[in-house]
């Protein structure tokens, strides 16, 4: 845990990226507790693929034991040749200008721990690179309600679901099937994330932020559903509006009794934090 650094106490995390300008994609990026970059640099691509092999980010992103850099395994040359698949015509003769380089293990974030996420390195005749990231994906926490997915891989389901969402996804947008029977999507990694600093609105823009947001959140359902059925089950009324009211306010709550309880243990001395001074 470390805090913003002006004593507030709230929990923070930085962090630093390596941006390949030509093609405008992050190609390593590493989170630090450190609440502020000022001491912090990222290396240029030359640094991060040395002789054409990636120069493992630890601790996000590493080698697994005996692997050696540029080592392509099997498994790995597996996943890959079914993801190509499952590209469209046009996507696959871009993507065969590329050669798989390397490949490594990626640290997931919060919401997908327990999940397997690996990153391929690919690079076109002229060195260019190409960073793919293969996540894995499991049955859907809906089909206990709504029954089993009509896709085989749920890595498909996944794209579909994406594609359907959304107006324009990315092209590199796949899924593929490992050998111990793991589905997988895989994506380019640009862990390119805009996040409104929300904390800092007042009344006006965080209306007009919720609005957004609802908004978005409309389309998308609109576009993968049936918006006369949706709007059949909302109704009118405000019965929908005021449950999701309640579930907001019942789930800050939460994340209050959480927060709290994180710092008594932190007090007793059963977890153990590391809190940033200020300087």
């Amino acid at each position: 845990m470390a805090t913003s650094g002006r004593g507030t106490g709230m929990v923070g995390y930085n962090v630093q990226t390596a941006v390949d300008t030509k093609h405008h994609m992050i190609v390593a990026h590493e989170v630090t507790n450190v609440g502020h970059d000022r001491d912090q640099s990222s290396g240029s691509v030359k640094e991060i693929w040395p002789s054409g092999a990636c120069a493992i980010c630890l601790p996000t992103i590493y080698h697994w034991k005996g692997h050696k850099p540029g080592e392509i395994h099997p498994d790995s040359a597996e996943i890959f040749a079914l993801y190509r698949d499952s590209l469209a015509a046009s996507t696959r003769a871009l993507l065969d200008h590329y050669e798989l380089r390397d490949s490594a293990i990626k640290v997931v974030g919060v919401g997908s721990v327990g999940t397997v996420c690996a990153v391929f390195l690919l690079t076109d005749g002229d060195g260019n690179p190409l960073v793919l990231q293969a996540k894995e994906a499991r049955a859907s926490v809906l089909e206990a309600y709504a029954g089993k997915s009509v896709f085989p891989n749920h890595g498909q389901r996944v794209v579909n679901g994406q594609r359907l969402m959304q107006p324009v996804s990315d092209i590199f947008l796949g899924w593929t099937k490992g050998r111990l029977g793991r589905h997988y999507y895989i994506r380019q990694l640009r862990d390119i994330k805009i996040k409104f600093a929300v904390e800092t609105f007042g009344k006006a823009l965080m209306l007009l932020d919720a609005e957004w947001c609802g908004h978005t959140l409309a389309l998308s359902h609109a576009r993968s559903g049936d918006p006369a059925l949706i709007s059949g089950y909302l109704g009118k009324g405000d019965a929908f509006d005021k449950a999701i009211e309640a579930f907001s306010i019942a789930y800050a709550d939460q994340n209050d009794k959480d927060y709290a309880g994180l710092k008594r243990a932190i007090s007793s001395g059963k977890i153990k934090a590391v809190i940033e001074e200020p300087k």
